[in-house]
C-alpha cells in the first residue's frame, strides 16, 4: 500500500488534494509550526501576495480580488496549523521528523498508524488552493494561518485584530459537509486549592481504597450531553450518605476529558467499617442504574490500605471535601429551548488531586453566552469560598454567540440548498473555536463554519471522507462568486 502522498494525485479537487499532500509531509504539532510557517510564507512571496509572520508565529496572507471582484468587500478565511500528535500504541513513528504516511481505505482518507491532522489540515488547504487557483473567481481574501490552537486557542488570541478588514469570514475547523456551525461556546478556566494539616490516624481507624472507574469518557464539551459518568462525582454521591465517618487521605484521577476514573484513600470507623462499606456497595448500584446505558461499563474497587503511614484531613474538612465534589457537578446547566440537543452552558471537573493535605481541583465552564458562563463562574466560587477554598481563575475566552441575520450564512444556505436540493442542519459547537476570539474582538463580524466531513480528531483513527470534498469545495467556490448587492 502507497504511504506517499503521491496516492492523491487523481482525487478532485486536485489543488485541494495537492496541498493537503504537501501539508501532510511537514512535522506541525503544537509549538512546532516553524517550518510549515515557513512553508506557507514562500507559498506567498513566490505568487507575490504581501504576506507577514507575527510575533506569536501566526502568518496573515493578502490575496487580491480576481478581475470584477477587485472591489467587493473582502472575505476572512482562518485555519489554524498545528495538528494533535497521536498514534496506536504499536505504531514506530517519529512526529517531528516524518511525514504522515497517507492510505486510502474506500472512501476514508487516513494516515497509517497516525492522527491525519485534517484538523486543520483541511482548512489550511482550502486556503492555498484558492490562493493558487486561477480559475475561481472571488473578493478579495484575507488568509490567517495561526498556531497553537490545539493547546489553548494561544497563536489567534496574540494576533492583531485591527489587520483584518473583512467583516464575513469562513472558518473551516473539520465538520460535516451537511451542516452548517452558526455558534461556539467561549470558556472560564480555574481553580480550586488548599492546603490543610493532617493528622496521624486516630485509634480504631481502618484504611480503605476506594476506586470507581470504566466509565467511556469523551470530550468534555463535545460529549457533555450524552449522559456519560463523571467519577468524581460519582464518587462524591457514593460516599456522601457516611461523609461524617470519612476521613480523607488522598484523592487522584486519570484524564482530562470528562473524568472516568477516580479514587481515593480513605479512612472509617472499624466499628462501622462493614456496615459503611455495604451501604457504599448498594450506593454503587444505584449509580450503575442510572448509567447503564450511556457508561454500561463502570465498576467499584474497594480495597484495605496498610494504615502504619496513613495520614489524613480532619473529619470536618473531609466531609466539606466530598460535598464539594458532589456540587461542583459535571454536565450541561443550560440548554437551547428550541433544540434541547444544543448545549448553551456546561460545566466540568477536568483535574483533582489531593496529597499530603494539599487539595487542587481544576474546573472549566463553557458556554456560547458569555454572561451565562460568568454568572456560573460566580456562582461556583461562591460555594468554593463557604467551604474555605481559593478560588484562581486561570483563562478564559469569549462564546460565538449566533447571530439572528447572517447575509453569509444565507449565502451558505443558498450554495447548499442548490447542490442538494434540500436544508442544511444548523450546529452549534460545545467547544471552542478560533471564530470566538475573532468576533469577540470584532464584534461586527459575520462568520461561518464549513468544511467536508471528517472524523475522529485527535486520536489515530482519524479520517477525511473524501467524496465530501468537491461538494464542500463546489459550495465554498459558489459562495465566494456572489458579488454584493448594490
Amino acid at each position: 500500500m502507497l504511504m506517499s502522498y503521491y496516492i492523491l494525485n487523481d482525487l478532485e479537487p486536485k489543488n485541494f488534494f495537492k496541498w493537503f499532500g504537501a501539508i501532510s509531509q511537514i512535522p506541525r504539532g503544537s509549538g512546532n509550526e516553524r517550518e510549515i510557517m515557513d512553508f506557507i510564507m514562500d507559498f506567498a512571496v513566490r505568487r507575490g501576495y504581501p504576506c507577514e509572520r507575527d510575533s506569536a508565529g501566526n502568518v496573515f496572507v493578502t490575496v487580491s480580488g480576481t478581475p470584477g471582484y477587485e472591489h467587493e468587500p473582502p472575505v476572512l478565511l482562518q485555519a489554524h496549523v498545528d495538528m494533535v500528535w497521536e498514534k496506536k500504541e504499536d505504531v514506530v513513528f517519529d512526529f517531528e521528523t516524518e511525514p504522515l504516511r497517507l492510505k486510502i481505505q474506500n472512501d476514508r482518507l487516513m494516515a497509517e498508524g497516525t492522527s491525519l491532522g485534517a484538523d486543520n489540515a483541511v482548512g489550511v488547504a482550502t486556503m492555498l488552493a484558492l490562493a493558487d487557483s486561477h480559475n475561481i473567481v472571488h473578493p478579495p481574501l484575507e488568509l490567517l494561518f495561526t498556531v497553537e490552537e490545539e493547546i489553548g486557542l494561544i497563536g489567534i488570541r496574540k494576533f492583531d485584530m485591527s489587520r483584518i478588514r473583512a467583516r464575513r469570514m469562513l472558518n473551516m475547523d473539520c465538520g460535516s459537509i451537511d451542516t452548517i456551525c452558526v455558534s461556539s461556546a467561549g470558556s472560564v478556566r480555574f481553580e480550586l486549592s488548599q492546603n490543610y494539616s493532617v493528622y496521624n490516624l486516630p485509634e480504631g481507624y481502618r484504611g480503605l481504597e476506594l476506586k470507581i472507574g470504566g466509565g467511556r469518557g469523551g470530550h468534555s464539551a463535545i460529549m457533555i450531553n450524552k449522559g456519560r459518568m463523571c467519577a468524581v462525582n460519582s464518587l462524591a454521591a457514593l460516599i456522601q450518605s457516611s461523609s461524617d465517618h470519612c476521613l480523607l487521605a488522598s484523592l487522584s484521577v486519570t484524564g482530562s476529558a470528562i473524568l472516568d476514573n477516580c479514587s481515593a484513600v480513605l479512612a472509617l470507623p472499624e466499628n462501622r467499617y462493614d456496615e459503611i462499606l455495604s451501604e457504599m456497595i448498594r450506593n454503587f448500584e444505584i449509580i450503575k442504574a442510572l448509567y447503564a446505558e450511556a457508561d454500561p461499563d463502570i465498576y467499584l474497587s474497594l480495597e484495605a490500605v496498610e494504615t502504619k503511614e496513613l495520614h489524613v484531613l480532619s473529619a470536618e474538612i473531609s466531609k466539606d471535601l466530598i460535598s464539594i465534589l458532589g456540587i461542583l457537578r459535571t454536565g450541561p446547566y443550560r440548554h437551547n429551548a428550541a433544540n434541547p440537543d444544543d448545549v448553551i452552558t456546561s460545566a466540568s471537573i477536568t483535574g483533582l488531586s489531593l496529597d499530603k493535605g494539599s487539595f487542587h481541583m481544576t474546573c472549566v465552564i463553557r458556554s456560547s453566552s458569555d454572561i451565562d458562563a460568568d454568572n456560573l463562574f460566580h456562582n461556583f466560587r461562591s460555594i468554593a469560598e463557604k467551604f474555605g477554598l481559593h478560588t484562581h481563575l486561570s483563562d478564559r475566552y469569549p462564546g460565538w454567540p449566533e447571530k439572528m441575520d447572517s447575509g453569509f450564512r444565507d449565502l451558505f444556505r443558498q450554495a447548499y440548498v442548490k447542490m442538494t436540493g434540500r436544508e442544511p442542519i444548523y450546529e452549534r459547537i460545545h467547544g471552542g473555536v478560533e471564530i470566538g476570539i475573532i468576533a469577540g474582538a470584532i464584534p461586527d463580524m459575520d462568520a461561518v463554519g464549513y468544511a467536508p466531513t471528517s472524523h475522529g480528531a485527535h486520536t489515530a483513527d482519524e479520517y477525511l471522507l473524501i467524496s465530501t470534498v468537491q461538494p464542500f469545495w463546489d459550495v465554498l467556490t459558489d459562495v465566494l462568486s456572489k458579488k454584493e448587492k448594490t
